[in-house]
């Protein structure tokens, strides 16, 4: 029998954190104290110690930011995709890991 498990994470704010994690700045990491909680700030501060700076010329960019940041994007579509008149609860999740 075959088992599969993921944990899918709720951001309301603080995106600094998962994305200095995706974008793997490892020095940033670890001087950084912006998480959501501190199981991210764990896991982020634990990559932080994998990433080999001198292989960072070998990152791939997947997707065209054009130099903004997550939390900027993350705004961006929520601004094109919400149609409602109601404002959004500011304690609502913006995105999800």
């Amino acid at each position: 029998m075959d088992f599969a498990t993921f944990n899918i994470k709720g951001y309301k704010k603080g995106l600094v954190g998962i994305s200095k994690h995706i974008d793997r700045h490892g020095k940033e990491l670890k001087k950084s104290d912006s998480f959501e909680d501190e199981a991210e700030k764990r896991v982020a501060t634990v990559m932080g110690f994998h990433i080999d700076p001198s292989k960072s010329h070998l990152n791939e960019e997947w997707v065209d930011t054009g130099g903004r940041s997550i939390a900027e994007l993350v705004e961006k579509r929520i601004a094109e995709g919400y149609t409602l008149h109601k404002a959004i609860r500011s304690d609502a999740i913006r995105a999800v890991a």
